[in-house]
């Protein structure tokens, strides 16, 4: 049976004003007040197994070399482990992403979850400011408070600008209702392991992989009455927002996604993360920048790094 996912979203600091950017035709967005639900309940593709201990490989060594040998190995048997690992489609397209980045400026860090659940990168647990990137956590943590009642206009009037358009004050109203307590707790049960959130939204400390663990359960993390409104607001991104991931997604697939980004002085933070969801595999991507010359530099290294690891989905 299909699962799909919800949404999250939520703050993030002094992010300016999106740039449009003049690439390749972007997707209209849905209206989540418009559109019918996205997904039925029983139309969800599974969720990754994320609870059973996957090896992961994160900083550039073979994917499953250090699983299979042990740690006195026969050099001749780890070559053939390392060749092995690396014939895995998933594991050959995250080896192209590195290749790509080798040329570009700026510091870059990558995760992939996979469609098994297993989960691979470059510099995965590598700190990044999170800019507007945590909104999606802000996004769960608020629907989590009310599980049982249905959504007021006042909520949707925080949470819909919130991601839909990035608003950085709807952020902080939703941070200042929830406090930071349960979005500590999202952070827990996604699983992630180098979490930290700061008083100034926009500067909590995220890696790769943690944020392609939370994108790749989230359908587990938002109470079940309101998943497919998250869900829905994380679809609806408005156009100019939607560089990166989203014009990378094969036919075929749908995108779920938050980004965030700021200036820092004359050089730019950009991070994107996404769920990716087909009939019936999912698999989710984060791909975190900083030190970019301009903002469109950084949006083009997440639309390279996403084309390599998504190319030959069907």
């Amino acid at each position: 049976m299909r699962r799909t996912l919800l949404a999250l979203a939520a703050a993030a600091a002094a992010a300016g004003t999106p740039v449009a950017l003049a690439q390749s035709p972007l997707p209209a967005p849905p209206d989540p007040d418009a559109a019918p639900p996205l997904f039925r309940p029983a139309e969800r593709a599974p969720l990754p197994d994320l609870d059973a201990p996957k090896f992961v490989d994160l900083n550039g060594s073979a994917p499953q070399a250090r699983e299979e040998t042990p740690l006195l190995f026969d050099p001749r048997e780890r070559a053939e482990a390392d060749a092995a690992a690396y014939e895995h489609p998933w594991a050959k397209r995250v080896a192209e992403a590195r290749a790509y980045l080798r040329d570009r400026a700026g510091h870059v860090a990558f995760a992939v979850v996979d469609d098994t659940g297993t989960l691979r990168g470059l510099r995965g647990d590598v700190q990044y400011r999170s800019a507007s990137l945590v909104k999606a956590m802000f996004l769960v943590a608020y629907l989590n408070r009310i599980p049982d009642r249905a959504l007021t206009r006042g909520d949707r009037a925080l949470l819909k600008p919130m991601i839909i358009r990035s608003d950085n004050d709807a952020a902080t109203r939703v941070l200042a209702i929830t406090g930071p307590g349960p979005v500590r707790g999202v952070a827990r049960r996604a699983g992630m392991t180098r979490f930290a959130l700061k008083e100034r939204w926009g500067d909590t400390l995220v890696t790769a992989a943690d944020q392609a663990r939370f994108f790749a359960r989230i359908d587990s993390l938002v109470t079940q009455r309101h998943r497919s409104y998250a869900r829905s607001l994380l679809a609806a991104i408005v156009r100019e927002q939607r560089w990166g991931v989203p014009p990378a997604v094969p036919d075929g697939w749908r995108v779920f996604f938050k980004g965030g980004w700021r200036p820092l002085g004359d050089r730019h933070l950009v991070n994107q993360a996404a769920l990716l969801e087909s009939p019936d595999r999912r698999a989710s991507l984060a791909v975190l920048t900083v030190d970019n010359p301009s903002h469109e530099y950084g949006t083009e290294t997440i639309r390279g790094v996403a084309r390599r690891i998504l190319r030959g989905l069907r």
